[in-house]
């Protein structure tokens, strides 16, 4: 989710480079935290939420203990109105 958020979001994967070999950029993956291109201005709460999904720990990873409960209470998903989904 958070992979596909961020491509939607900045137009391209996270840890792309062209002109990396495609071993170079599985190494990424596990090594580099998440980058954000500073020419798109991106707010804190879309950054944060986009990190917190891409965590490389899993039991740190945003809904990992409350699910999509979790998810949907993240500051940046504060436009909907979650009572509709907190009460079903």
């Amino acid at each position: 989710m958070g992979v596909l958020l961020y491509e939607i979001v900045i137009g391209y994967p996270p840890f792309y480079d062209p002109e990396l070999p495609s071993n170079k950029v599985k190494e990424l993956i596990v090594l580099q935290e998440t980058c954000y291109p500073s020419d798109i201005p991106l707010s804190h709460d879309i950054k944060d939420f986009i990190s917190k999904l891409l965590e490389k720990n899993p039991k740190r990873r945003l809904g990992y203990h409350g699910g999509t409960k979790e998810l949907i209470l993240h500051s940046w998903i504060g436009r909907i109105n979650k009572s509709l989904y907190l009460e079903k």
